[in-house]
């Protein structure tokens, strides 16, 4: 009896802990505002700004590649290219 109520002890634990990591891997960007400054990451990703890409993709080592939506370079928007969103 005793040890199979600490397997289940052992069990509870190491869930807890796994959603405790998803649940700060997933949190959002309190420092972050909503201001729209798209941004492109390394990634291929948008984002809404550089301040999200740091907060949502900087820890994975994501950095900026360039202000602007993905497929639109800064020099495609000052040209007034038309300019294909990239995902996210």
């Amino acid at each position: 009896m005793a040890k199979s109520s600490l397997t289940l002890l052992a069990c509870l634990v190491a869930v807890a802990f796994l959603v405790g990591v998803t649940a700060q891997k997933n949190r959002m960007c309190p420092l972050c505002s909503n201001y729209s400054l798209p941004t492109c990451g390394t990634d291929g990703v948008t984002y809404v700004n550089p301040c999200m890409l740091d907060c949502k993709a900087g820890r994975m080592g994501v950095t900026k590649k360039h202000l602007g939506p993905c497929g639109c370079s800064l020099e495609d928007q000052l040209k007034d290219k038309k300019c294909i969103q990239g995902p996210g």
